[in-house]
C-alpha cells in the first residue's frame, strides 16, 4: 500500500508480517479487498491495569493511523 510505505518513511516506523498470539477482523475485509491496517504502538502491561503507552509513540502511532486513512479514503 502506497500510503503504508509513505507513512514508513515519514514516521520511521517498521512495516511488514509477523505472527503473533491474538485475532482480528482483517479476514473478513480482505474477501472485499479492503485494505486494512494492524498496527502496534510500544506499551507494555496490554489488556491490563497496568497498561501504558508512551506519549511519543502514541502521537507517531496517530499520526500514522490518520495518514493511513486520508490516503486510503481517496
Amino acid at each position: 500500500c502506497n500510503a503504508l510505505l509513505k507513512a514508513k518513511d515519514k514516521y520511521n516506523i517498521k512495516v511488514g508480517s509477523r505472527k503473533s498470539h491474538g485475532a482480528t477482523d482483517a479476514r473478513f475485509f480482505s474477501k472485499y479487498n479492503t485494505p486494512v491496517i494492524i498496527v502496534a504502538p510500544a506499551g507494555k502491561g496490554q489488556h491490563s491495569d497496568n497498561e501504558w503507552l508512551g506519549f511519543n509513540d502514541f502521537m507517531r502511532y496517530h499520526n500514522t493511523l490518520k495518514a493511513w486513512v486520508v490516503e486510503t479514503g481517496k
